[in-house]
């Protein structure tokens, strides 16, 4: 039986996001599936089967600290399975924001691998 492992990395400012991360963690607990909760400051394996990365909005943003792991570490991510997630207030104005938050929130953390 194969263990699958997960890296999920995060940053945080007033601590949602990585509320957030450990709920991840949490419902991926499996005896198949070893789940490692990382700051991005705090990242030095790479040695992982799907890495997830979240960022909160702050100024319409994701966090530059986020957005410079990335862009740092983008050789790292080739070949590896990346899913990226942020936490904002957007939904709350309802699925007109879907669109804006996809260019403006993932987009830009996507582009940097």
């Amino acid at each position: 039986m194969k263990i699958l492992k997960v890296c999920i990395i995060y940053d945080t400012k007033r601590g949602s996001t990585k509320q957030i991360a450990e709920w991840m963690k949490e419902g991926l607990m499996d005896a198949r599936i070893l789940v490692d909760l990382k700051k991005v400051d705090r990242v030095d394996n790479f040695a992982y089967d799907l890495f997830v990365i979240g960022s909160p909005i702050y100024w319409e943003k994701p966090l530059k600290s986020v957005v410079n792991f990335l862009s740092e570490n983008k050789d790292k991510f080739k070949g590896k399975k990346v899913a990226v997630f942020v936490v904002c207030l957007a939904k709350l104005f309802g699925h007109f924001t879907d669109k804006h938050v996809k260019n403006h929130y993932l987009k830009p953390l996507k582009k940097k691998f």
